[in-house]
């Protein structure tokens, strides 16, 4: 019987028999799942009613093994990660001991301490941590990130290690992974429907993503404006919801006509792919990412991606021969792309295709393959 083992800080809510968690790793688990005879979960455990983007597991092939979260801004959250430790600890080492293959999804304080402890285990031979962050930041972030990093660059938990886009000097225990997204159904549908779709008025631009100040929806809103005082007739539509909604809500009525902005909250994962339908241009003037899925998505649907020069962003797109990578933050520059984009339609034809082509390799299917590849799965212990 194989069992693989899976520690990641993802904040999971039972309700009745059935857990939730955050829907694209619930999404991505129950695939890898499927190569395995059991799948453990150690995972943060919250009360009370779960959130609109959380998903239940329902393959039955995942068991939850849920821990008190910990963690934290301020002193006091810091310290509960300390006190909580111990139990991590004897959970890990635990369920370390009856596992053909160990998962880990970084950065994360339990994921810290589970690496940690792979330096001294001899079990299981079979090691995976995923490093979802950006690889190479360039700004400011928390000192247990740039410790995970550096554990992982020297492998002292000797394991096979993904990262998001390719780097210099990157060891070969570091692979290049993309991140899946869709199933292989998904895409051959959003392909249907980009083969059909045309840039006409009026252009439609989609941001998806929580409404945070970091991850650029307001630059969004901004950038909107200024290709309708170009004489654009743009429309600019925000999936996603956070705290800095309120701030973006007002700033959009203050700038934008009525019916220029609209705000859809969190949708599901098939009305979501409704509006990439619709979509020209997925905007996403992120300050930190490692890939964002929302623009492989995207791309399966024939919207050209316009992000932020951060992370793996502008290796994928130049690889993918669609969409372009802004290295600014200034809105002027994002809604310039668009321009360049509508000053030759055809460039952005072909780009849409390519971007369609290209979202193969971020299917569920083709995402489990390369996890038997790189746990050699197919070999004898």
């Amino acid at each position: 019987m194989s069992r693989l083992l899976v520690v990641s800080h993802t904040d999971h809510y039972r309700e009745g028999e059935r857990w939730h968690g955050w829907g694209p790793t619930v999404r991505e688990l129950e695939a890898i799942a499927g190569a395995f005879d059991e799948t453990v979960h150690i995972c943060f455990a919250y009360p009370g009613p779960r959130p609109a983007a959380a998903l239940a597991y329902v393959s039955g092939k995942v068991r939850i093994c849920a821990v008190p979260p910990s963690g934290g801004t301020g002193l006091v959250c810091k310290l509960g990660i300390v006190t909580a430790w111990p139990r991590y600890i004897v959970t890990l080492m635990r369920e370390m001991r009856v596992t053909d293959a160990v998962h880990i999804r970084a950065p994360a304080n339990v994921s810290l301490l589970a690496m940690v402890l792979l330096a001294f285990a001899r079990h299981p031979k079979r090691r995976w941590i995923k490093y979802a962050g950006n690889w190479r930041p360039e700004g400011p972030e928390p000192l247990s990130y740039r410790f995970q990093r550096w554990w992982l660059e020297r492998n002292f938990a000797r394991a096979k290690v993904t990262v998001n886009g390719q780097w210099p000097g990157q060891a070969p225990h570091v692979v290049t992974f993309p991140n899946p997204c869709l199933s292989d159904v998904q895409l051959q549908d959003a392909r249907a429907t980009a083969s059909s779709k045309d840039l006409h008025s009026p252009v439609r631009l989609l941001f998806v993503g929580t409404l945070l100040p970091e991850k650029g929806a307001h630059i969004a809103v901004d950038a909107v404006q200024i290709l309708r005082r170009s004489g654009i007739d743009a429309v600019l539509t925000l999936v996603g919801d956070g705290p800095a909604r309120p701030e973006v809500e007002n700033r959009a009525r203050q700038q934008c006509a009525v019916g220029v902005v609209s705000f859809l909250g969190y949708l599901p994962h098939h009305t979501l792919f409704r509006e990439f339908e619709r979509a020209h241009f997925v905007v996403l003037p992120s300050r930190s990412e490692g890939w964002p899925k929302v623009l492989s998505e995207g791309m399966a649907h024939g919207a050209v991606p316009i992000a932020s020069a951060v992370s793996s962003i502008p290796q994928v797109l130049t690889e993918a021969g669609c969409g372009r990578a802004v290295a600014s933050f200034d809105p002027h520059a994002y809604a310039d792309a668009i321009l360049e984009y509508l000053r030759e339609p055809g460039r952005w034809h072909r780009e849409a295709e390519a971007g369609c082509a290209f979202a193969g390799r971020f299917t569920y299917e083709a995402h489990v393959e390369r996890v038997k590849e790189l746990l050699g799965l197919d070999e004898k212990s």
